[in-house]
């Protein structure tokens, strides 16, 4: 409950400063003359991105022979990605997700490795793709660009620990030695966790088709961005909004509002005006992707008022998170 509050005093109070610093006359005028594909458009393709998750969060439980389809995974992702990025709740969407899957029957290990191992491939590939443009970006901004300098570091070591899971030399010695000290529940469950994410980056056509469909859904992101920077008439090179997306959807992920909701549109704000685009195009093209994060969410909603167990959904979802 005091987590939740003070996520919402953040939201709040940075929506405050936006709504007292922004010129909202002019950015008024942007949303008048936006192009009427802008919007349409990149809603169609936020849709798509969800999908594309469903696919590779599907990848998993196919390699594990598992009954779950694509379309019954649909209705769990979707209601992930509404409560990852719409509502104030303290359970987060991944955790839903677990849930789901660990009430269907299955341990901690087939519910919560396949998430923690796309979420391990989806930041590795996008610190990777952002790395690799830095050499090409034209920065406006110095501390920009000593900030850029951090994502290869980042991207090195997601990579050693992709390496420290999926190479049986470097990953077996550790796994043995943590199983003599196993004694606690937490320590077995991650272990386990740890096993199966261990069996999956030892899977090469699995392993292709995940980072696969990763740097498609990070392409389409960026692009969102792309198609409503084009909309408001705004002018900037691809190789900046493949830097910028990443930097804005790494704090944005930082559990501090609601959705990432403030933050985000600061965020976003702040890094395209310093990669040169026009102060009222970047706060237009944030301010955008509000309506398209909620609207392509909207399934999540449907699906989450037609679930018969939504009433306890929230609390048993939180309550198996936080034991496990």
């Amino acid at each position: 409950m005091l987590f939740r509050i003070i996520r919402t005093s953040i939201t709040l109070l940075v929506l405050w400063i936006l709504v007292q610093q922004l010129d909202w006359p002019s950015i008024a005028d942007q949303v008048l003359t936006l192009k009427w594909w802008a919007l349409p458009g990149a809603i169609v393709i936020q849709v798509i991105i969800f999908a594309v998750g469903t696919s590779r969060w599907w990848l998993f439980f196919r390699h594990e022979k598992t009954k779950h389809t694509f379309v019954q995974l649909l209705n769990p992702y979707f209601v992930g990605a509404l409560f990852n990025n719409v509502l104030p709740a303290a359970t987060g969407g991944d955790a839903l997700r677990i849930y789901h899957i660990y009430k269907q029957g299955y341990g901690p290990s087939i519910a919560a490795s396949p998430i923690i191992t796309e979420r391990l491939t989806g930041f590795c590939v996008m610190f990777g793709l952002a790395s690799a443009v830095i050499p090409f970006v034209t920065f406006e901004a110095g501390w920009l660009e000593t900030l850029s300098l951090a994502l290869p570091i980042i991207f090195v070591s997601l990579a050693l620990v992709l390496l420290l899971l999926g190479w049986p030399t470097t990953y077996r010695p550790l796994h043995n030695f943590l199983a003599i000290k196993s004694n606690h529940k937490l320590l077995k469950a991650l272990l386990q966790v740890a096993e199966s994410s261990h069996g999956y980056f030892g899977a090469p056509r699995l392993l292709v088709k995940v980072i696969a469909l990763s740097i498609a859904a990070q392409a389409m992101e960026i692009f969102v961005f792309v198609v409503l920077a084009l909309g408001t008439g705004a002018e900037l090179p691809l190789t900046s909004f493949i830097l910028a997306v990443p930097l804005i959807l790494i704090v944005s992920g930082l559990p501090i509002s609601i959705g990432g909701l403030g933050v985000r549109e600061a965020a976003a704000i702040t890094i395209f005006t310093a990669m040169g685009m026009g102060e009222s195009e970047a706060a237009t093209t944030a301010i955008l992707f509000v309506p398209v994060i909620i609207i392509s969410s909207l399934p999540g909603l449907y699906f989450f008022l037609t679930n018969k167990e939504r009433k306890h959904l929230l609390r048993d979802a939180e309550a198996h998170s936080t034991s496990h």
